[in-house]
């Protein structure tokens, strides 16, 4: 290529070190760790947490033929023990309950049965004969007798109760009951060393491994690019802020509780 000017080649360099920067750039943004190594280069140290509020330090080489670690400095922390205690144990109450009261008609007494007798006198009359008194005799036509009169008794209806069946017994088991004793417990201030994942291990494959664990533990990690993008970040920090896990960036604790294999380095 020929300049036929003197500032074609002063241009034609501006040009071609714009093209590397803007390239430069775009390969940082795409770099599946981008997010720890620009910020160790800068700061000299990992993000801190903020679940825990711990600072992290790295304290081993990032190399894939050792295991690599870094310190968080986790502030004085409180924790509720809770526990149940038995107030009262199960028990079984036995409740009686009676026969079912029932009425039936029944025939009352009112007046008993009565007898009356009476003395009915004789019938006479008087015959012609002419031997007699006065030509007359005076002869029995019915002679006298008792006659007996029955009264009936006279009954009512009345309805009355019926003498119940016996009662029935009811058995009922009451559970046990308990009752919830909290009980706080103050955490110094302390220093733990947490294991990760060596920068040098941390490959697209890798990310994509991370990313199937975290969809199917019900996270939406996005597409299974291999590049730890927002919704891989976003979804990573709420299965560890779920799982109450150490908010530390590739922790190997978050890794296993999500069932990606461990590093060769990282095993013992």
């Amino acid at each position: 290529m020929k300049f036929t000017r003197p500032w074609d080649r002063f241009f034609s360099l501006i040009l071609i070190g714009c093209v590397g920067i803007l390239h430069s750039a775009c390969t940082w943004m795409g770099s599946d760790r981008h997010f720890i190594s620009a910020y160790e280069s800068e700061h000299g140290e990992l993000p801190p947490s903020s679940q825990t509020q711990a600072s992290v330090r790295p304290t081993t080489p990032q190399t894939k033929d050792s295991p690599c670690f870094v310190v968080i400095d986790v502030p004085e922390q409180e924790i509720i023990h809770r526990k149940q205690v038995l107030v009262r144990p199960a028990q079984l109450t036995t409740n009686l309950y009676p026969g079912v009261e029932q009425w039936e008609d029944k025939q009352v007494l009112v007046q008993e049965e009565k007898s009356t007798l009476t003395i009915v006198p004789a019938v006479f009359d008087w015959v012609d004969d002419p031997a007699a008194e006065g030509g007359k005799r005076k002869v029995v036509i019915t002679p006298a007798y008792t006659e007996r009169r029955v009264e009936p008794a006279v009954y009512k209806t009345e309805r009355v109760p019926r003498p119940p069946g016996p009662g029935e017994f009811h058995v009922k088991e009451q559970p046990p009951e308990y009752k919830t004793i909290e009980t706080p417990e103050q955490i110094p201030a302390r220093t733990e060393r947490v294991e990760i994942l060596c920068e040098a291990l941390q490959t697209p494959e890798t990310v994509r491994t991370i990313q199937r664990a975290l969809k199917r533990e019900g996270y939406t990690p996005g597409e299974y690019d291999g590049r730890v993008g927002n919704r891989t970040l976003k979804a990573l920090e709420a299965f560890v802020r779920d799982r109450n896990l150490p908010d530390v960036p590739w922790s190997m604790e978050t890794l296993r509780a999500l069932g990606v294999p461990p590093s060769p380095a990282g095993s013992n």
